[in-house]
Formats: structure tokens, sequence, C-alpha cells
């Protein structure tokens, strides 16, 4: 096997685990949705973002050794025929259609847990403008004017 080969499936393997934690988070963050737990959800979005800074890292890497990789053998767009040739690279394919998937996973648990949270943000959003009205109304009704007396004493006689 092709050292490119065996480099870019070590880091396939890294992104791949890095996406099962993402899932596992964003697993955990719909429960948290769902419990309307907004510390919680906070807390997963942070751990997530270290996750994705460390796919950030990963895909770097790969796009370099990949780019090496075709340069030393010579490949452009157009030369996908001869990659399977090269031993290796069938694993190589499979492995990124495995994160493909993984991702289209991710995502569609992501866009529920979206719909989620602009359906609780609403929901909040609409108590506040009660809440504010409310707070209006009892303001311009409620409030008995205060009758002061008046300090200043008028000098002219």
């Amino acid at each position: 096997m092709d050292s490119y080969i065996k480099e870019l499936l070590e880091l396939l393997d890294k992104k791949q685990q890095q996406l099962y934690e993402i899932l596992r988070l964003t697993k955990e963050q719909a429960k948290a949705i769902n419990e309307e737990n907004i510390d919680e959800l906070e807390q997963f979005l942070s751990k997530k973002q270290t996750h994705i800074d460390k796919i950030d890292a990963i895909d770097d890497d790969f796009t370099r050794i990949y780019s090496a990789f075709r340069q030393e053998y010579g490949l452009t767009d157009s030369d996908n025929k001869e990659y399977p040739q090269i031993g290796g690279f069938s694993e190589l394919g499979s492995k990124v259609s495995k994160i493909a998937e993984l991702i289209k996973d991710i995502l569609k648990l992501e866009k529920s847990n979206n719909s989620k949270v602009k359906e609780i943000m609403k929901k909040y959003g609409d108590n506040i403008k009660n809440v504010n009205q409310t707070k209006k109304i009892s303001n311009a009704y409620g409030n008995e004017p205060i009758e002061a007396q008046s300090y200043f004493f008028d000098k002219k006689k």
C-alpha cells in the first residue's frame, strides 16, 4: 500500500471518529432541546465546535497529502480511471463514502434540532412580547398620579 494512501486512510479514520462524536453530541443536543435546557444546549454546541475545529485541521492535512499524492503520480481530475489501480485506493473511496453517509445523518439531525429550536424561540418570543405588552398596559392604567407638594415658595407679595 502506498504511504500516501496509508496516511490518507489514517486521517479518514480520525475524521470518522470526530464525526461519530459529533453525532453523539447532536443526539444529546436533541434531548436538551426537547427538555428546553438552554445551559446544556450551549455546552453541547461548544463541545461540537471543538470537534469541528479538529475536523478542519484533519481536512487541511488530507488536502495537503492528497495534493502531494496526485502530484507524485502525475494525476489530474481526468485521470480518475487510474486511481483504482493504486493499492488501497478502493478502501479510501469506501471510507469517504461512509464518512459522507455519517455527515448526512448528522445534517438530518441538525436540521431537526434547528427547527425545534426555532419553535422554542418563537414560543419564548411570544411570551416576552406578551410580558412587554402587559407592562405597557400596567404602566398606562395601573399607576395613580403622585401628588407632590411644592417645596418652592413664592416670595413675591
